[in-house]
């Protein structure tokens, strides 16, 4: 019995958290970028969550003043048990504050 108990424990918590890559990309954003100016890392490793993979992206550019895009990206999909939504994990670069 309790091995049963162990392995419905097991299965519910794999369906419960378990994630998926979606993709890694060098650069993301969903602005338009000037790659010309003069843009510095503002922090590294940030993350922004939604419920689509543009607010996720939105979300981790903006939880930093002045972030415009994210270098060494990826996005995840979350899953829970009914539902899930998007990670993006990656390095805030912008324009340096005056």
């Amino acid at each position: 019995m309790k091995i049963n108990n162990f392995v419905t424990l097991c299965i519910a918590s794999v369906l419960f958290l378990s994630s998926c890559t979606i993709a890694k990309f060098t650069t993301v954003s969903t602005k338009n970028v000037d790659f010309k100016a003069n843009n510095i890392m503002l922090k590294e490793q940030c993350r922004g969550a939604g419920m689509d993979i543009t607010d996720a992206i939105d979300n981790a550019c903006n939880s930093v003043p002045h972030g415009e895009y994210l270098m060494n990206a990826k996005i995840t999909y979350v899953y829970y048990i009914f539902w899930g939504r998007y990670v993006a994990h990656g390095d805030v670069y912008g324009i340096a504050p005056h």
